[in-house]
């Protein structure tokens, strides 16, 4: 339905058991989120749910794996969806090209298979 525009960083990608530093909440566009930012640096925002708070309050644990890839995608453009985060508005989806990545469920629409 719109364009998606993939941010202009590296993608963070954490596994269970890593420990990351909590920032800030997006509470007005995105209130499921939160900034995290691993022991490299890296920083993005993941679901705050996929994380267990520990000792300092700003220390989390991962509990559940996340890659905070997106896919940037034109209006009209089609792309199979692989999986779907309601809780969080986003859809993880790849275009014809192979490339994989979160897109906002709003920014989709149902397209009629051929």
């Amino acid at each position: 339905m719109q364009d998606h525009r993939a941010p202009d960083r590296p993608a963070l990608k954490v596994k269970i058991g890593d420990v990351v530093t909590l920032g800030k909440k997006d509470e007005q566009t995105w209130p499921a989120f939160i900034w995290a930012v691993d022991a490299a640096g890296i920083g993005g925002w993941v679901p705050e749910r996929y994380f267990r708070r520990i000792g300092a309050a700003d220390a989390a644990e991962v509990v559940r794996g996340y890659d905070t890839t997106e896919l940037s995608a034109d209006a009209g453009s089609v792309v199979k969806v692989l999986d779907v985060d309601v809780e969080s508005g986003w859809l993880w989806c790849r275009a014809d090209n192979g490339a994989a990545g979160w897109v906002p469920i709003l920014a989709l629409e149902d397209a009629e298979a051929p």
